[in-house]
């Protein structure tokens, strides 16, 4: 509580610097404040309300003021379309979010509709940019961690045999999954063994016994924070000395009570870290580790930076197209080249996907490590 008195303070502050009496430029934030994706999404509409004040204590956009119109979806796919009908009907010009593929999507086709620019913030997916051209992401695609966590297992952990655990409920999972099958057999590895399993599995024994038999080296598990956390839980209670490997939705699972203190060989792709080295990730770190105090930092996940990213995306797209007019918006961003944001570089291609670097982290205890970057030159 008195680390969110202290942030309430500092932006209340700095809301004091744009002048209040022009028409607001309305920006519209679609996360998780309840549910499931709670858990990586909640602090979304904090960093944003930080990034809103910022740009309003420097004058705002154009002269008027940035209002935040915040809505959540529950964590479910029907409350995601119906908060972008929301946000369209209360004069959004542009909305950052959802995070998750399945909430993007169903937000999507309401936004594509109304022709109102939306950035997906953590949604790979391949298919929700081709929604339509009002459709943007701040994050890379599938087929890039996929091929990122595919050369970490054989290149630098020299793994050969892996399995792969497919929740086949998620569309998200079945994407990562085939993306990661494919890069690691052409690197050469064989993937021994595939299993299927549900979001509400509770058993995984004779799944790991299987892993067992077939000899595998590493599980690559494309699942989310309960599902993933609930497979690896059993698998230590097994005492199965295998390595666990993840792509970007596995970012809050080291702060869940699941028992890994001495567990080490967990590791996954993901869009951002504290301790990444570029100048624009350490002064992020810095502005709002000053505001809201390094204990709100250190919860931070991946995505909650990359809906700061989207914000100032939305900010030099306005700037540049001298309007706040949704299209003018629009092609301001698609023609976005060489933005330099906490998370990385961003260019857009065609299909309004940035080509950015990845990073891998390692799970230890209830603390993520930086092992290394992963560049997008050549992949």
């Amino acid at each position: 509580m008195r680390m969110m008195v202290r942030l309430a303070a500092v932006l209340l502050c700095l809301s004091m610097g744009v002048a209040h009496a022009s028409e607001p430029i309305r920006v519209a934030a679609i996360f998780a404040a309840t549910g499931e994706a709670s858990l990586s999404n909640a602090l979304s509409f904090d960093v944003l309300r930080f990034g809103v004040e910022r740009i309003n204590a420097d004058g705002g956009l154009l002269g008027r003021p940035v209002e935040l119109l915040e809505f959540d979806n529950k964590s479910i796919t029907v409350a995601s379309k119906t908060a972008a009908e929301a946000a369209v009907a209360q004069g959004a010009t542009f909305v950052i979010g959802p995070s998750w593929s399945s909430h993007a999507l169903a937000a999507a086709q309401v936004l594509q509709k109304a022709g109102i620019p939306m950035m997906a913030t953590t949604a790979t997916a391949p298919e929700v940019t081709k929604v339509g051209d009002f459709i943007f992401r701040a994050c890379f695609l599938d087929d890039f961690q996929g091929v990122c966590a595919a050369e970490f297992a054989w290149r630098d952990l020299h793994f050969k045999r892996a399995a792969v655990l497919v929740n086949v409920s998620n569309a998200y999972s079945v994407s990562l999954a085939s993306e990661f099958e494919r890069a690691f057999t052409g690197l050469g590895g064989d993937v021994v063994y595939q299993a299927e399993y549900l979001t509400d599995e509770r058993n995984f024994e004779e799944i790991f016994a299987n892993v067992v038999r077939r000899e595998a080296e590493v599980v690559f598990i494309p699942g989310y924070p309960h599902d993933t956390g609930q497979a690896i839980t059993q698998a230590r209670s097994m005492n199965l000395a295998v390595t666990f490997l993840g792509g970007d939705s596995w970012s809050p699972m080291n702060r869940m009570p699941l028992g890994w203190s001495n567990s080490t060989s967990i590791y996954y792709v993901t869009h951002w870290h504290r301790d990444a080295p570029t100048p624009e990730s350490r002064a992020f770190v810095e502005e709002f580790s000053r505001a809201a105090g390094a204990d709100v930092l250190a919860e931070l996940s991946p995505g909650n930076v990359l809906a700061y990213d989207a914000l100032q995306l939305f900010a030099a797209a306005v700037r540049a197209a001298g309007s706040a007019e949704p299209r003018r918006i629009r092609d301001a961003l698609a023609a976005t080249n060489g933005f330099r944001g906490a998370t990385g570089t961003f260019s857009f291609d065609e299909q309004r996907n940035p080509r950015k670097d990845a990073f891998i982290l390692q799970i230890v205890g209830e603390d993520t490590v930086f092992v290394k970057t992963v560049h997008s030159e050549g992949k």
